[in-house]
This record gives structure tokens, C-alpha cells and sequence, in this order.
């Protein structure tokens, strides 16, 4: 019985994984789309996807580019809390959303570290 309770953990936490990986891979894809419109080039698009879909399978730039995307989301939460016209709301928002952009981009990177082994 304890066997079989493990083996379901196991499957439920590498589906988690694989779920924050398809967040972490679509905001790849959002980074890329706005670097090419900015910039106007399709060759921007191009080379920032591939650069940081190969930058993930580096463990140090795969951690950098999740702190990264993870400030992305503090600076949302940041923002939505300057749009409710409060400061500690602000500064509430930004911590909850670098944890929880931290939390799914470290399960990303543990899904594709098992797909890599």
C-alpha cells in the first residue's frame, strides 16, 4: 500500500510539473513575441525563443531565467496594487507574486530536468 501511495505522488507532482512548465514555456513565447514587435524582427522572435529554451536546459541560466520571469510577476502584482491606490497592497501583491512565479518556475525546471535525464 505505501507503494502504490508513492507511485500516485509521484504521478500527481510530475503533472503539477509539467502544467508550470507549460506556463514557464508560454511566457518564453510571450517574452519573444514582444522583443519582436519592439524591435520589429523576425529574427529577434527567433533567436530569443531558441536562446532561452536552450538557456533552460543550462541549470545556471535556467535559474536565472526563472528569478527573472519570477520578477515579472512581483512587478505585476506590484502594478495591480498601484491600481487599487495602495501602497502595502502593492508591496503584498509584488511578494506573492515573485513566491508563487518562484514555486511554478522551479517545478518548470524540475519537469525539464526529468525530461533531460
Amino acid at each position: 500500500m505505501n507503494n502504490s501511495n508513492e507511485v500516485r505522488k509521484g504521478i500527481t507532482q510530475a503533472r503539477f510539473n509539467e502544467d508550470a512548465s507549460n506556463m514557464l514555456f508560454g511566457e518564453i513565447f510571450l517574452v519573444s513575441i514582444v522583443c519582436g514587435f519592439y524591435w520589429s524582427s523576425w529574427w529577434v522572435f527567433g533567436l530569443i525563443s531558441i536562446g532561452l529554451v536552450i538557456s533552460l536546459m543550462i541549470k545556471p541560466l535556467a535559474i536565472i531565467l526563472a528569478i527573472l520571469l519570477s520578477i515579472g510577476w512581483a512587478i505585476i502584482g506590484y502594478g495591480i496594487g498601484v491600481f487599487f491606490d495602495s501602497s502595502s497592497g502593492s508591496i503584498v501583491l509584488a511578494i506573492l507574486g515573485l513566491l508563487a512565479g518562484l514555486g511554478a518556475h522551479i517545478s518548470a525546471l524540475t519537469w525539464v530536468e526529468d525530461i533531460n535525464t
